[in-house]
C-alpha cells in the first residue's frame, strides 16, 4: 500500500545488524558517509530495545533527518507465531504495538514481521497456518490505523517460498500485507527466485533484501559478497527498473567480519555493489 508520494527511484539502504557491534548512532553515522539514503533497524541487534525512553527514540529520528536519510523498515524481535501459543502470540502483539508507536516516531513506513513455522512450509500443519494467519491479520489491523505496512520476509519457515508466502497473504487478505523479497533466501528453497518470483508477487513487493547466495549453503561464515555468488541479480534489477518499482533496496550481505575485513568494508563493499548494479541494469 502507497500511502504517500514518493521519489521515483530505488534507493540504497543498510540492514542494521550488519554492523551488530556497533550502536545505533555509529550506525546511522557510518551508513550515511557510505552513502546510504537509508537504515534498517533490526531490533534483534539490539539497535532498538523495547524499552528505548523517549530520548533515544527522538535523538535517532533527529540524527536521520539531519542526514537526509530514512528509517526504510523497523523489525521487532517478537513475531515468529506459527508455533506460538495463544498467551505467547498475545504477548507478542503487546510488543509489537509498542514497535509501532517507536516506527510512527522515527516516521518509519514499513514493520517487518517474521512468521516462523517449519522450515520446510510443506511440513506445516493447518493450525501452523492458521495461527499465523490470524495474529499477522492482528497485526495487520493494527498498522492500519497508523498508516504502517507489513512485510513477511522469505526466510526458512512459512514464507520460504513463493507458493506459501501469496497462501499465507491470502490468508490474511489485508491492504497493508506485503513482502519483504529476498532472493538469496529463496534460492535455498524454491528454483525460482528471480524474475519468476518477482512476477508473480508483482505489486506485493514493499521492500528488498539483497545479498548474494549459494544454493544449499546459508554459512555466514564464507557468505558472498554481492558479485561472488550464484545470484542472478542484473536481472533482478532490470525488472524492478522497468516495473518501475519505487522504495528501497536494502544491503544485507551475511558476510562475517575478519581483522582484515570489517563490517564496515563489507558495507561499504555492497553499497558500491548495488549502486553500480542499479547504474548498468
Amino acid at each position: 500500500m502507497q500511502w504517500d508520494s514518493e521519489r521515483p527511484y530505488i534507493r540504497i539502504s543498510l540492514c542494521s545488524d550488519r554492523l551488530a557491534e556497533h550502536s545505533l548512532e555509529d550506525v546511522v553515522g557510518i551508513a550515511a558517509d557510505l552513502g546510504y539514503e537509508g537504515i534498517e533497524i533490526m531490533a534483534s541487534a539490539g539497535h532498538m530495545p523495547e524499552d528505548a525512553s523517549d530520548e533515544s527514540i527522538e535523538r535517532i529520528a533527529q540524527q536521520l533527518a539531519n542526514y537526509g536519510m530514512e528509517c526504510v523498515a523497523l523489525w521487532p524481535p517478537a513475531g515468529r507465531f506459527a508455533q506460538k501459543s495463544d498467551a505467547d502470540a498475545e504477548a507478542d502483539i503487546e510488543h509489537i504495538q509498542r514497535y509501532m508507536q517507536i516506527a510512527e516516531r522515527l516516521q518509519c513506513r514499513i514493520l517487518g514481521l517474521q512468521i516462523g513455522g517449519p522450515p520446510n512450509p510443506r511440513e506445516a500443519r493447518e493450525d501452523h497456518w492458521l495461527r499465523a494467519a490470524h495474529y499477522l491479520r492482528e497485526c495487520c489491523d493494527l498498522a492500519l490505523g497508523k498508516r504502517l505496512d507489513v512485510v513477511v520476509d522469505n526466510s526458512p519457515g512459512l514464507t520460504a517460498t513463493i507458493d506459501d508466502t501469496l497462501y499465507l497473504l491470502s490468508l490474511v487478505d489485508r491492504p497493508n500485507l506485503g513482502v519483504n523479497y529476498g532472493p538469496a533466501d529463496l534460492l535455498q528453497t524454491d528454483r525460482f527466485y528471480g524474475l519468476q518470483a518477482l512476477a508473480r508477487f508483482g505489486d506485493l513487493v514493499f521492500n528488498i533484501h539483497l545479498r548474494d547466495g549459494v544454493q544449499g549453503r546459508v554459512d555466514d561464515a564464507s557468505a558472498p559478497l554481492l558479485g561472488e555468488g550464484e545470484l542472478e541479480y542484473h536481472g533482478i534489477a532490470g525488472w524492478l527498473k522497468e516495473s518501475g518499482y519505487v522504495g528501497f533496496v536494502s544491503a544485507a550481505c551475511r558476510r562475517t567480519a575478519t581483522l582484515e575485513y570489517s563490517s564496515v568494508d563489507i558495507a561499504r563493499h555492497e553499497y558500491a555493489a548495488i549502486r553500480q548494479l542499479l547504474e548498468e541494469s
